[in-house]
């Protein structure tokens, strides 16, 4: 220890027990108390800690610190009072910074003392503490300072980093080195900064440099973050590179000072790389990895995901590569790119919709995966299903997000969006209706009808027969009830239940004499009561019909008899045989009148042209003719008249 250092020791240990002795006997009074008052404060302004225990702005190594105390007694200055002063650094293991002072209040009431902050080393790095007593009407009073001691503005940390702000210690030739800065600002204002970084390579040659003028320091110990990239041309020497950065007040050319230490960071500078961008279209739908830096002429292996699901009914459906925009062929999911450049290349995908068909009978299909915005048309195979039991289903249309009524194709489903093509069915129930005795009638109304409707049927009149009731699969409908309404259910059996009504019936008996027979033939018949039958008698061979007997009566001689049958009757056919010599047919009787007219005619036309040829003949002989042809008149008259 030098002699000057060991004087100060000395004079620090008398001060403090002096100030110690005179504490002592004080009574110490807190500052909020009425009455009598110590404020500490600095030069700091705003924030220069005026006020009972505030805080000052902070100090840089190298800085003047300048302490003030004002005393005052009920708000009025008190002069020419001592302050003691008690100034404790940060603790730290390596040495505990604490020295003590006294000053004398002024007219203003105010005492001063000043000392700067060493700029040797960081052990004066922290929060500072300046106490300050004085007695007052007896009484002592007290106020304490805090502030912090450190580079105000200082380069926290400094990293190389690549395009995507991810740390990277290698860099080509022809590329770009990015510095990712961290800056802290301790005091309590913002501070404007000026930033600089440089670039040297492994043989200590400048690269490349850049500044950031005014940047603002957010206060209170905020971390701030800032970017530099920075080109590295091909002339730059390969191998181990170093950048440094530092922080300014102001340029260096415009008179600023650093607010810290320079910091530095090595990093690798390698032959000529080309970067590869690795894109999707649309972007970042999924990573396809090898995306980054190649040696030139590398030839580098992409591959895309086919399919990337998004949820149960969106995709997207990988379409084609490009490279540097130029398409790369259409499905061609893995490709190699020729690094002699920087490339970028572009997995294009388009969205894709799923369409569900749903249908709870036969077999659907169209369902699937659609590139958006397409057509699509959902199906089934049947449109009538039955179940064989009295039930049977029927579609339709199509609902949800189809329409038509073709279950075996849809009206077109634009794919613009997740689909779902819903069959929509209809249960059908068959209805059959009997008659009981079977084959008596038939009754309209059976079939299939739609699930709930209500069917009503009636039953007809049958001849011979009287309805009696209905009833519904064995279950009786009420008697005499002609008309019911069938709910339809369930499969249903209805059944028309008729009785005979007793008839009355009577027996023809035909027989015939020899010589013939009848229509209907000899024998026994039975005829429902009032029936009517009509008979025909035919006889043999020399015989002819004579006449019918009813019951032993003779009814006539017609050729056909009608019977009704009112009772039992027995009809009898009487022949007899032809009378004997010629035999002349009825028709020549007929036929006589006629041929007896007919020879009458002939005579008189015979007869009328006989007498006309008469005439004829005399005049030609007699008159003029005869003179004409000198003919003997009177001899051919003699001759005529014979």
């Amino acid at each position: 220890m030098s002699t000057r250092q060991k004087k100060l020791a000395l004079m620090l240990t008398i001060t403090a027990i002096l100030l110690s002795l005179t504490l002592a006997n004080m009574k110490v009074v807190d500052a909020n108390g009425t009455g009598g008052k110590i404020d500490l404060f600095t030069q700091k302004e705003p924030y220069s800690g005026k006020g009972p225990n505030m805080p000052s702005d902070a100090f840089g190594p190298g800085e003047e610190v300048q302490i003030y105390a004002l005393a005052t007694y009920d708000e009025y200055p008190v002069r020419d009072l001592l302050v003691a002063f008690q100034i404790l650094g940060p603790p730290n293991p390596v040495e505990n910074i604490s020295f003590y002072r006294v000053a004398s209040t002024d007219e203003m009431g105010v005492a001063t003392i000043s000392f700067r902050i060493s700029h040797l080393n960081e052990t004066i790095f922290g929060k500072w503490t300046v106490i300050g007593n004085t007695k007052i009407d007896d009484l002592t009073i007290t106020d304490t300072i805090m502030f912090k001691v450190g580079w105000i503005v200082e380069i926290v940390s400094l990293k190389t980093i690549n395009e995507n702000h991810a740390e990277q210690e290698e860099f080509a030739r022809e590329s770009y080195v990015g510095i990712e800065m961290v800056l802290r600002n301790i005091a309590m204002t913002e501070k404007k900064t000026c930033l600089t970084v440089t670039i040297y390579d492994s043989l200590g040659m400048f690269v490349n440099a850049t500044e950031l003028g005014d940047f603002a320091v957010k206060p209170n110990e905020t971390l701030v973050y800032t970017y530099f990239f920075l080109y590295v041309p091909k002339s730059a020497n390969v191998g181990r590179a170093v950048v440094y950065a530092c922080a300014y007040t102001a340029l260096p050319t415009s008179n600023g000072v650093p607010y810290c230490p320079g910091v530095s960071k090595y990093f690798l500078i390698t032959s000529s790389k080309y970067f590869l961008k690795v894109r999707t279209e649309p972007a970042d739908i999924v990573t396809i990895s090898g995306e980054g830096w190649y040696p030139e002429n590398a030839s580098v292996g992409l591959t895309a995901t086919l399919s990337i699901l998004i949820s149960n009914d969106l995709r997207y459906n990988f379409s084609f590569w490009d490279v540097d925009g130029i398409s790369q062929g259409l499905g061609v999911n893995s490709i190699n790119v020729f690094m002699g450049t920087n490339h970028t290349a572009t997995a294009h995908y388009i969205v894709q919709y799923y369409l569900t068909v749903n249908s709870p009978y036969g077999t659907s299909s169209g369902a699937g995966w659609y590139d958006a915005g397409s057509t699509a048309y959902s199906t089934i195979d049947i449109g009538i299903l039955d179940h064989e039991n009295g039930t049977r289903r029927i579609f339709t249309n199509w609902g949800g997000d189809a329409s038509g009524t073709n279950y075996s194709h849809s009206n077109p489903i634009v794919m613009d969006s997740p689909k779902t093509a819903i069959a929509i069915w209809k249960t059908q129930y068959y209805l059959a209706v009997r008659v009981d005795p079977s084959g008596i009638t038939t009754i309209s109304g059976e079939g299939w009808y739609d699930e709930s409707v209500n069917v009503t049927i009636s039953a007809p009149t049958v001849s011979n027969y009287n309805f009696e009731y209905w009833d519904v699969n064995g279950v009786l409908q009420g008697s005499g009830v002609n008309s019911i309404t069938v709910h339809m259910n369930a499969p249903h059996s209805i059944t028309a239940h008729y009785t005979q009504i007793q008839i009355i019936k009577y027996t023809l008996t035909i027989i015939t004499t020899e010589g013939g027979t009848t229509d209907p033939e000899p024998g026994t018949y039975n005829y429902t009561a009032g029936a009517t039958v009509q008979v025909t008698a035919t006889s043999n061979a020399n015989y002819v019909f004579d006449h019918w007997e009813l019951d032993n009566v003779d009814v006539g001689s017609a050729n056909s008899y009608t019977v009704t049958m009112d009772k039992n009757h027995t009809l009898k056919a009487i022949f007899s045989l032809s009378p004997t010599g010629w035999f002349v047919p009825d028709w020549f009787y007929w036929l006589l009148p006629l041929f007896s007219i007919l020879i009458i005619i002939l005579l008189i036309i015979f007869f009328y042209a006989r007498k006309r040829r008469k005439k004829t003949e005399e005049a030609f002989y007699s008159g003029w003719t005869a003179w004409y042809y000198c003919y003997d008149l009177l001899g051919k008259s003699k001759k005529f008249k014979m």
